[in-house]
C-alpha cells in the first residue's frame, strides 16, 4: 500500500465536496448516530480553535456499494470512471458539520436549524448550543447556518459575529487520503476496523455486501446485496410479517450456497458471482420457509414469534435443496420434530453457529428422506411451567406462544379468530397477551403464593383488545361466566387456548389447578409433535405437585 497523503482542506471546501457528491459513504459504515448535543460539542471545539480528529478517505475509481444519503439527505450520484473519496473514518463528524452549517434536519428528526453560537459567552464557557437556551436574549445568539451563509454578520455584537464567521472560513480539518488503486476492499475494511476499535465493529453482512457489490455497467443492472436485503424486508413488512436481521439473511445465503454459516467459511467462500447467480432462488427459499413455518405444526405467524431466527436458516436451506419438489409426509414429520426439539432443548442459546452447522447436516438428511440425528429433550408439564417465566427474550416461552397460536386462538367475547400481528406481540408492546388469572385480580392479590408465579406463559392467552378491556383485572370465574352466556361458541373458543371449563379450577378461581391442567394440555400437544427417542426424558409429572 502506498503512503497516505496529509491534506488540510477548509470547512468550506469539505462542505462543497459533500454537496457535489465527491465524498461518499461506503455501505459498510453505520448510519449517522450522533445526537445533536454531541454534534454541538464538535462545533464548540471548532469555534474555540481546538483541533478535532483527522478524517480518513480512500480515493479510488473502484465502485463500492454505498449509502446514497447523508443522515437522510440524498447526495448526488457519482460519475463512472471518476475518482471518489470514500469516508473510512470521520463520517459522524463530517455529517454533524454539514447538517449544522446547512441547518438541516436528519431522517431521525434531529433539527440542526436552531443550532447556535453564543455572542456573549466568556472564555472557558460553552459557545455552541443545540438551540437558544430558555430565558436567554435572542440577540445574544446567532444560528450556525446564518453565520455560515453570511446572512447574519450585521446586528448586535457585530465583532463577535465577524470573528466566528472568519473562524468558519479559515478553520482547516486534517484529512488523511489513501490514494492507491492497488488497495483491495478487504484492506480498507481492516483499516476501518483498526480505526474503530472503541466503536462499532463491522458486522459480517456489511463486509460481504461491500465485497459482493457489482456496479451497473454496459446496460447490466449490477448487484447490491444490501439493497436486495432492504427490498426483501420491505416485502415482509408489507405482508405484515415483520422483518429479519441481516445476519440471518446472510446465514441463509451461506447455508444454501456453501452449507456452512461460520464467519471464516463465509469470508473465504462467498463471492459476488456465486451470490448473484443464485440470489433469486435463495430469496424464494426464504419466503417458502417463512410460509412453511406459519402452518399449524409450528405457529410462527409473524417474525416476533420465531423462537430463534436461526430456525429460519435451517428451513430456508431445506426449501432451497428441495427446489420445486413437493414435501413428503415423512419429511414434514421430521421437520416438525426438528423444530420443537430446537425449542425444548434451547438449541441455539449457546454455540449457535456450531449447532446450526450441525443442523444443516440434519436438514440434508431430511431432504434425502433419511432419519436425522435427534437432539435429546426433557419434557413434562413441570418443565413447561419451570421454563415459562413470561419474558419475550426467552425462546422457550416464544415456542409455547407458537403452540398457542396453532389452533388458531379465538376471541372469548365473540368467537372469531384473533388476528396476531408482529407489532402486537413484540417485547415492547405485547398488546395481544393477557394473563388468564390477571396479575391484579382479587384472587391473586389475596394469595401471596399466586403472586410469585402468576407471570408464567402457562397463564398467558392471546387476546383481542376489546376482550382485554372487558376482562381488566376481574377474577376468571366472573368474566368466564359472562362470556359463556354471551358467546354461543364459547366452549370452542376456550378450547382453542388449550383450556376447558372442566378440570381447570376456573369456577373456584383455583390458580394451582389451572396451572396444572393447562401445562398438561400444552404437554399433550407437544407429545403429538415430537417423535420420541430413547435418549429423551418425557414424563407426565405435574407442574405444581
Amino acid at each position: 500500500m502506498g503512503m497516505p497523503t496529509g491534506l488540510n482542506p477548509t470547512i468550506n471546501e469539505i462542505v462543497k465536496c459533500i454537496t457535489d457528491g465527491e465524498y461518499r459513504i461506503p455501505r459498510f459504515q453505520r448510519d449517522f448516530v450522533w445526537d445533536i448535543k454531541k454534534s454541538a460539542a464538535l462545533l464548540d471545539s471548532i469555534f474555540k480553535g481546538f483541533p478535532i480528529s483527522s478524517v480518513i478517505l480512500w480515493k479510488t475509481k473502484k465502485e463500492l456499494s454505498e449509502i446514497r444519503n447523508l443522515g437522510g439527505i440524498e447526495i448526488p450520484g457519482r460519475d463512472t470512471g471518476r475518482y471518489t473519496s470514500y469516508i473510512i473514518d470521520g463520517q459522524q463528524r463530517l455529517t454533524s458539520l454539514y447538517f449544522a452549517l446547512k441547518g438541516l434536519q436528519t431522517s431521525s428528526g434531529s433539527d440542526f436549524s436552531e443550532m447556535c453560537i453564543s455572542l456573549v459567552a466568556q472564555p472557558g464557557e460553552q459557545l455552541v448550543f443545540d438551540s437558544i437556551p430558555k430565558g436567554s436574549t435572542p440577540d445574544d445568539y446567532v444560528t450556525i447556518k446564518s453565520l455560515f451563509d453570511a446572512t447574519a454578520l450585521n446586528g448586535p455584537h457585530a465583532d463577535k459575529r465577524l470573528k466566528y464567521y472568519q473562524t468558519l472560513l479559515q478553520y482547516t480539518i486534517s484529512v488523511i487520503e489513501i490514494d492507491d488503486e492497488n488497495l483491495e476492499l478487504d484492506e480498507v475494511i481492516e483499516i476501518f476496523e483498526r480505526l474503530n476499535l472503541g466503536g462499532k465493529k463491522l458486522n459480517l453482512f456489511s463486509i460481504i455486501a461491500a465485497r459482493s457489490y457489482i456496479a451497473p455497467e454496459n446496460g447490466k443492472k449490477g448487484f447490491d446485496l444490501a439493497k436486495q436485503f432492504d427490498s426483501f424486508n420491505k416485502i415482509l413488512i408489507k405482508n405484515n410479517y415483520g422483518k429479519i436481521s441481516d445476519s440471518t439473511f446472510l446465514q441463509a445465503i451461506a447455508a444454501c450456497l456453501i452449507e456452512k454459516v461460520n464467519k471464516s467459511d463465509i469470508l473465504n467462500n462467498l463471492n459476488s458471482e456465486l451470490i448473484e447467480n443464485n440470489y433469486i432462488s435463495i430469496e424464494k427459499a426464504i419466503l417458502a420457509a417463512i410460509e412453511h413455518l406459519k402452518n399449524t405444526n409450528y405457529g410462527v405467524l409473524v417474525a416476533n414469534l420465531l423462537p430463534y431466527e436461526r430456525i429460519l436458516v435451517a428451513f430456508t436451506y431445506f426449501h432451497y435443496k428441495m427446489g420445486n419438489n413437493h414435501i413428503g409426509q415423512q419429511q414434514e414429520r421430521y421437520l416438525v420434530d426438528f423444530f420443537w426439539r430446537c425449542v425444548l432443548s434451547k438449541r441455539y442459546n449457546n454455540a449457535a453457529t456450531t449447532n446450526l452447522n450441525a443442523d444443516i447436516v440434519k436438514i440434508k438428511k431430511i431432504v434425502n428422506n433419511e432419519t436425522p440425528n435427534q437432539e435429546p429433550i426433557i419434557l413434562s408439564p413441570k418443565t413447561i411451567y419451570e421454563n415459562g417465566r413470561f419474558v419475550m427474550s426467552s425462546a422457550y416461552v416464544i415456542g409455547m406462544l407458537c403452540l398457542m397460536a396453532q389452533a388458531p386462538p379465538q376471541s372469548f367475547a365473540v368467537g372469531r379468530t384473533i388476528n396476531i400481528t408482529n407489532d402486537s406481540v413484540s417485547n415492547s408492546s405485547k398488546k395481544q397477551f393477557h394473563h388468564f388469572f390477571p396479575m391484579k385480580s382479587l384472587v391473586v392479590l389475596a394469595n401471596p403464593e399466586y403472586q410469585s408465579i402468576v407471570n408464567n406463559v402457562v397463564n398467558i392467552v392471546f387476546m383481542d383488545a376489546i376482550t382485554n378491556d372487558q376482562i381488566s383485572n376481574r377474577n376468571p370465574s366472573d368474566y368466564i361466566t359472562e362470556f359463556a352466556q354471551s358467546n354461543p361458541n364459547f366452549t370452542e373458543a376456550l378450547e382453542s387456548h388449550y383450556i376447558s371449563l372442566h378440570g381447570y379450577g376456573i369456577k373456584d378461581n383455583d390458580f394451582f389447578s389451572f396451572i396444572n391442567a393447562r401445562s398438561r394440555s400444552l404437554y399433550n400437544k407437544l407429545c403429538q409433535l415430537i417423535i420420541p427417542s430413547k435418549a429423551d426424558t418425557i414424563t407426565d409429572i405435574s407442574a405444581i405437585v
